[in-house]
């Protein structure tokens, strides 16, 4: 996708004297702020008359839980336009951070600006009615000490045969502590927050599916 401008990329990137963020405000726009899978999402830039020199390259980039990014091409629709239909598909799930990217040279293909635009956010809920499986990783258990705070990453597989992402309570995911229960608390999030040494079991729901860890909580150190 970027063979045709590689030489210029190359040196936006690395010759700071020449390049550089540039101020100028290009505004990346969407169509909606929830998505589920199998939705198309459309994301439309805009560029001011006011941006310099030939416009080579736009590129739209995901940000996905657990430090997952893609690039994409942008089309362009006029000199001042471009949009990008972004499929949800696969592992997709989550609150996802969108930012574009614009690269421009001067008309002997010099290198000019790197413009950056806002950044838009997308929440993804993934069909939870189709999630049959859950786990919590890793291995089931969750290990902690006094004082400290944790989140739990929760994994669902679904009948298309994907696993997301789904520790997050607007999936519908809920949490428990049951044994013993005054060890920790844990919130709609599955943030847990462990009070005291002890051993206890996180149950964790959605649906009809549901997972199981054991909690164990050690005594921290304790600071004077």
């Amino acid at each position: 996708m970027l063979k045709k401008y590689l030489p210029v990329l190359t040196l936006l990137l690395v010759m700071s004297s020449v390049t550089h963020a540039s101020s100028v405000p290009i505004h990346l726009s969407i169509n909606q702020v929830t998505a589920t899978t199998g939705d198309v999402v459309n994301f439309t830039l805009t560029l001011p008359s006011s941006v310099e020199g030939n416009v080579v390259y736009v590129g739209i980039q995901t940000y996905e839980p657990f430090g997952v990014s893609n690039e994409y091409e942008m089309i362009r629709l006029t000199d001042y336009t471009y949009e990008y239909n972004y499929i949800i598909a696969g592992e997709t799930s989550g609150k996802l951070r969108i930012r574009a990217d614009v690269f421009t040279d001067e008309e002997d293909g010099t290198p000019k600006d790197w413009l950056v635009s806002n950044i838009a956010e997308l929440t993804v809920i993934p069909k939870m009615d189709e999630l049959y499986q859950m786990t919590i990783a890793p291995y089931n258990a969750v290990t902690m000490f006094t004082g400290q705070k944790e989140q739990v990453n929760v994994f669902g597989t679904f009948n298309d045969g994907f696993v997301r992402f789904i520790s997050e309570g607007y999936m519908g995911t809920t949490y428990k502590i049951a044994g013993n229960l005054d060890i920790a608390i844990v919130d709609e999030n599955g943030v847990i927050e462990a009070i005291k040494s002890g051993e206890g079991t996180l149950i964790v729901r959605n649906g009809n599916a549901s997972a199981v860890a054991d909690l164990i909580i050690h005594e921290g150190l304790k600071l004077d």
